[in-house]
């Protein structure tokens, strides 16, 4: 079930555009919109900017791209100005944060518990999330959401902001928002694929099968 993040955003992206269009089921965990939605992108293009960054100063010189110095560290130039616009582009996400203050918080929690438990208790093959939940939280989707709102990003702004000051591929292949998007996404593919019979595709898990899980009942 593991898989390279950079390759996730470059198989992932192709087929964003044609997922949760006609034919979908009506709103259901997988394909209604939620608050985390917003990650998958701005992840997707700060990854872009990482690649590209990493590709530039392995291709030219130090010399050649020149340097900048921040708190005594030598930074290109370039890498410098990738950094400020993945800043740039996380903060254009605070706008939709759902922190503590903001009214319906709750029932945005509420809704999504629901929709976890319905999709969980009738749907055979699940969104990978489900093992997740299975394992780490003994199958209490509530434990699960509470967790989930506690530490993404997308749910505090302090957290925001730190993540902000200092984006990073780890910070963002851990957050819990980002991870629970990625397996939404994943289980679109695998519909968009016709819903094989093999769980797994070129050797990643793109869904779970509820008889897996060891909580089930």
């Amino acid at each position: 079930m593991k898989m390279k993040f950079t390759l996730w955003f470059l198989w992932l992206s192709a087929f964003a555009p044609f997922m949760g269009v006609a034919g979908s089921p009506p709103c259901d965990v997988v394909h209604d919109e939620c608050v985390f939605d917003s990650l998958y992108p701005a992840f997707r293009d700060i990854d872009s900017l990482f690649r590209l960054r990493k590709k530039v100063v392995r291709t030219y010189s130090a010399e050649a791209v020149g340097y900048l110095r921040r708190d005594e560290t030598p930074t290109s130039t370039f890498q410098a100005e990738c950094a400020y616009l993945a800043r740039q582009r996380v903060h254009r996400l605070e706008p939709f944060v759902v922190g503590k203050g903001y009214a319906p918080r709750d029932s945005l929690k509420t809704q999504l518990g629901v929709q976890l438990r319905a999709f969980g208790d009738t749907a055979v093959v699940l969104p990978t999330i489900y093992a997740l939940i299975a394992t780490k939280y003994g199958g209490d989707v509530r434990a699960y959401v509470d967790d989930l709102f506690d530490r993404s990003v997308m749910t505090n702004k302090r957290r925001m902001r730190r993540f902000a000051r200092r984006p990073t591929v780890k910070r963002m292949r851990e957050d819990m928002g980002f991870q629970f998007v990625v397996s939404k996404l994943m289980y679109r593919l695998w519909e968009t694929r016709g819903r094989p019979a093999q769980p797994a595709a070129d050797g990643t898990r793109l869904v779970v099968l509820r008889s897996e899980l060891r909580n089930d009942e």
